[in-house]
Formats: structure tokens, C-alpha cells, sequence
């Protein structure tokens, strides 16, 4: 079958984990034996609304500059001025989707699967619904109730938990807009029960099909039984920017007295702070940014991986790639996250923004270090994870060519 998927960022261009979902649901595809295009975006310097053919991993890829003030990849650098006109011009733009519309209907797919379109414009889901197409769409995060997909946790009122979404007059009118724009795909593909609950409870998707299909194991070549290196070595891998909780995973880490390292993988705004505060400590290791291939034996040697997240989470990439090599998780209690950690099981979960109760988990977790059971339970977490699995299980989904589409 003929498959397009649109996503607003693709590698090389990318920001985290999404586009890696999209990257490895791709070749899943083209070695199902299905024929797949993506259809995304790209920076000004190199694109313009002429789509260009490229291929990408033996699959071929359009990508074109959607009009807008920047390339999305570049959003963290903009002024919030500058941020806050590209979100409008996103969630309008229709030039974008005349130019989506015409490649579908020259390529003429059995089924359209959208991953986040933030950058690429909001207006693709309208145009998939009026040429009558099977729309398949993945759920990453809360974009289309929040325009910039974060709601960080310390700005929720008081009584609310750790995976409510705050209903501010922004989101109400951002998200009101969205449902008018998306209506009901046909499926939608959640990788954690939480974020289905939360576009139910804001009115998302009322007639669509929703599937919870976790996220599929990035990890090629995985070092699963490789002995864990016996010095303590914490790991961190993600955007380096404040919602992340980085500066919450310094400050933790200070106050721990014991001998370890902290290796700190990829790149963000804060990095060049984070480096400064951390200076003066040779515990710190900043590694860049690295392709998650190459994270394998980092992630096997590591007594653990370390997410402390201050902004609600779906379900991050981090953490399954940790488990799937057999690493337990120190995470922040927020969102979808603790769908995925079992307290003292596989790893411990902490009030996010609790600096102290993050440095006694990390302690914890070096005094417990290479604790072959849990080792043992967190890789069994992921079992059944494989990409074969995955893709099988979006297969299902796609219909036979000439199967009736939802109106």
C-alpha cells in the first residue's frame, strides 16, 4: 500500500523524540513492503514552496519551506514575539495545505499518517478529511491545547496533579480552534493513556477510533548484557533546556557526596549556563548531542537515566531506550510518565521541582548500583517493543486499498 506521512520535522532535521518516531515508523514501513513518502519540512537558507524530492534511508522525502516568520527546529532561539506570530501563522496556514493538497492528490495514498505538524501548518488535517483519505494520526504531546506543547507544572493551580492540563483562556481559544481544524481522524495513536485522556477531557477526536500503541524501541544493536561500568555513572539525555528540569538535576546532584559521573547528553539553550554552574565539578560530563544508536552502551553502563522533567510528558523516548537496556529510571511524576515506571520496580518516581527528593532518589539509585534484579524488571518493561512489533500493530490500522474513509 502507498502510505504518506507528514511530519513537521524530519531527520537530519529534529528536536526530540517525535521525530525519531516518525524516522524509525518509516522504515518500519518501507521493510513491511509498503511504499512510503514523508512530506515535511525544511529550513529557509536551503527550501523555499517548491517542494524538493530528496531520499532519505532508501525513502523518499518532500520537503519544502512552509511560509511562516522561521524554521520550527529554530523556534527556541525567537523572541517571544517572534514565537508567538509563528503560532498564529501556523494554526492558519493555508498556503501549506494547498501545497499538501496538491502532492496527495497527484500521489493519491491509501492512507495519510500524521505525526506533530507543528511548523509544517494546521490546515493538513482539513485537507486530508476533504479528499476523503484515511487518516491516521500519533499523538506526541499536547500541541493542540497548548500552541507550544508545554505546560510546565509549577504554573498549575494548587488542587490540580501532576497531569492536568491548567484550562486557561489561551488554551480554551487555541484549543477550540484545533478541534475545529482536526475534527475526528479515523485513528488516533496514543503511546500512553494519559494523553488520550487529556484531549477526551478538552473534546478532542469525539468519532475517532483511539488506539494506545506505545512507543516503538529506538535502539538498533542494543548492548543488553554489557556489565555495567563499576564506578557510579548517572546519565541525562534530552533537550538541555529549564523544563527539562536540568538545573533541578544540577542542584541534586551538588548535594550528593559520593563519587559518580554525570553524563549529560544534548543541546539546548541552557547549555552554555548549565556548563558555567557546573564548572567547578569534574563529576559533569557534557557530551552534545549524539544519535540515539550511539547512546547503547552509554545507557547499559549507566546505574541510571535521570528525566526530571518540570513540564507534563507523554511518554519520552528516554525512558524506553534506558529500560531496553536494562537501566532503571529516576523520573518526575508528571503526565503519562508514571504509565511507564513502577516504583522500585524498574525506577523511582519524584514530585517534579523536588530537588531534595531527586537527590535521595539518585543516592538510592547509587547505592543500589547494577542491582541485577532491577535490571532485570527494567528491561523486561519494554518487552514486546520491537519496531516489528510496532509497525504490525499500525498496519492493522491502514485499510486495504478501496476501504470507505471516515467523513
Amino acid at each position: 500500500m502507498k502510505i504518506i506521512l507528514i511530519s513537521g520535522l524530519y531527520p537530519p532535521y529534529s528536536r526530540g523524540g517525535a521525530e525519531r518516531v516518525a524516522e524509525m515508523t518509516v522504515r518500519g514501513l518501507r521493510d513491511a513492503g509498503h511504499e512510503v513518502l514523508v512530506i515535511t519540512a525544511g529550513p529557509k537558507d536551503g527550501y523555499d514552496s517548491d517542494p524538493k524530492m530528496e531520499e532519505h534511508d532508501g525513502v523518499r522525502v518532500l520537503r519544502f519551506f512552509p511560509p511562516n516568520l522561521f524554521f520550527y527546529r529554530d523556534i527556541g532561539a525567537q523572541p517571544f514575539w517572534r514565537r508567538l506570530f509563528f503560532h498564529i501563522s501556523d494554526a492558519r496556514n493555508s498556503g501549506s495545505a494547498q501545497i499538501i493538497g496538491e502532492i496527495l492528490r497527484k500521489e493519491k495514498p491509501d492512507a495519510v499518517i500524521t505525526e506533530n505538524i507543528k511548523g509544517i501548518g494546521f490546515f493538513i488535517p482539513r485537507v486530508i478529511r476533504e479528499l476523503g483519505i484515511r487518516h491516521i494520526h500519533v499523538l506526541h504531546d499536547i500541541q493542540l491545547i497548548e500552541p507550544s506543547g508545554l505546560a510546565c507544572v509549577e504554573k498549575q493551580f494548587h488542587g490540580l496533579d501532576h497531569g492536568t492540563v491548567r484550562k486557561t483562556l489561551v488554551r480554551r481559544m487555541w484549543a477550540a480552534w484545533m478541534r475545529r481544524l482536526w475534527g475526528s481522524p479515523d485513528v488516533v495513536v496514543c503511546p500512553s493513556q494519559w494523553i488520550a485522556n487529556v484531549h477526551r477531557a478538552w473534546g478532542f477526536f469525539p468519532r475517532s477510533r483511539i488506539e494506545i500503541i506505545p512507543n516503538q524501541i529506538f535502539l538498533s544493536g542494543l548492548v543488553q548484557f554489557l556489565i555495567p561500568n563499576p564506578q557510579p555513572r548517572l546519565l541525562f539525555v534530552g533537550q538541555i533546556e529549564r523544563h527539562k528540569g536540568v538545573f533541578d538535576l544540577v542542584q541534586a546532584a551538588k548535594m550528593i557526596k559520593e563519587d559518580f559521573v554525570m553524563d549529560i547528553f544534548g543541546d539546548g539553550s541552557a547549555r552554555d549556563e548549565l556548563q558555567r554552574l557546573t564548572a567547578d565539578d569534574p563529576r559533569f560530563v557534557f557530551h552534545g548531542r549524539v544519535e540515539s544508536e550511539k547512546l547503547s552502551d552509554f545507557y547499559a553502563q549507566a546505574t541510571a537515566t535521570v528525566v526530571p522533567s518540570r513540564c507534563l510528558e507523554n511518554a519520552p523516548t528516554t525512558i524506553s531506550e534506558s529500560f531496553a537496556c536494562g537501566t532503571p529510571v529516576i523520573a518526575s511524576s508528571v503526565g503519562g510518565i508514571p504509565e511507564m515506571i513502577r516504583e522500585g520496580e524498574n525506577g523511582w518516581l519524584v514530585p517534579p521541582g523536588d530537588i531534595a527528593a531527586l537527590s535521595a532518589a539518585m543516592k538510592k539509585a547509587i547505592e543500589q548500583k547494577n542491582d541485577p534484579a532491577i535490571r532485570d524488571r527494567a528491561r523486561r518493561s519494554v518487552e514486546g517493543r520491537t519496531s516489528a512489533d510496532y509497525i504490525q500493530k499500525i498496519s492493522f490500522l491502514v485499510p486495504m486499498p478501496g476501504a470507505p474513509s471516515r467523513e
